[in-house]
């Protein structure tokens, strides 16, 4: 009977996991001016999303959902996005490639709910800069 009740609450725990939320916003917006390199934290909760799902079976297959701070310099203006992307595992560094024009000062990566906020060095997956 103990069997069946802990095998029962197992498959209920794995069912009721929540997806991952990360802090989303830009710096280059008006109107989320905590967005910026130092992170003040909102009093808006709708900055704190949940990840959305993969586009793909094959997608969930080899990537995973993390939180993301990404300082970029775009001419002289610098730039700083938080959001919620999919990573592929076995390339983490792929999540902080710069794009053409643009130059990445710094990328930080992590796992855990709103990690992408005011102090990410405890939970870092991985640094750019």
């Amino acid at each position: 009977m103990r069997v069946e009740i802990f095998v029962f609450i197992a498959i209920i725990s794995l069912f009721s996991v929540k997806a991952l939320r990360c802090w989303r916003c830009s710096s280059a917006n008006p109107f989320t001016t905590y967005c910026t390199d130092l992170f003040l934290t909102p009093e808006e909760s709708w900055a704190l999303v949940e990840c959305p799902d993969a586009p793909t079976e094959e997608l969930r297959k080899t990537h995973r959902p993390v939180c993301r701070k990404i300082k970029r310099q775009i001419n002289n203006n610098v730039l700083v996005i938080r959001s919620c992307i999919w990573e592929n595992e076995n390339a983490i560094s792929e999540s902080c490639a710069s794009l053409p024009k643009e130059t990445t000062k710094s990328c930080d990566v992590c796992l855990t709910n709103g990690c992408n906020g005011e102090s990410m060095n405890s939970v870092l997956l991985f640094h750019h800069k």
